[in-house]
């Protein structure tokens, strides 16, 4: 049976298999507080457009074939 992993647990994976930087990582760190508010509910939290585009530039450099670590991208 597969167990789901912590968000920071999927994250720190993430960053050591240089799927994204060190960089990316520390922001989606800080990011998961607002995921948190926003998914439980505080509709009023605010999201800045910034914090949104960094968002899904990460998810599209994720996104991209074969998504194998980049040069450059090891932590």
């Amino acid at each position: 049976m597969r167990v789901p992993q912590t968000q920071g647990r999927l994250v720190q994976v993430l960053a050591g298999e240089g799927y994204v930087t060190p960089d990316e990582a520390d922001f989606l760190r800080r990011s998961a507080s607002l995921r948190n508010r926003l998914i439980h509910g505080e509709l009023s939290t605010h999201v800045d457009g910034s914090t949104v585009g960094t968002f899904l530039g990460i998810l599209e450099s994720l996104a991209e074939p074969a998504l194998a670590p980049r040069p450059g991208r090891q932590a």
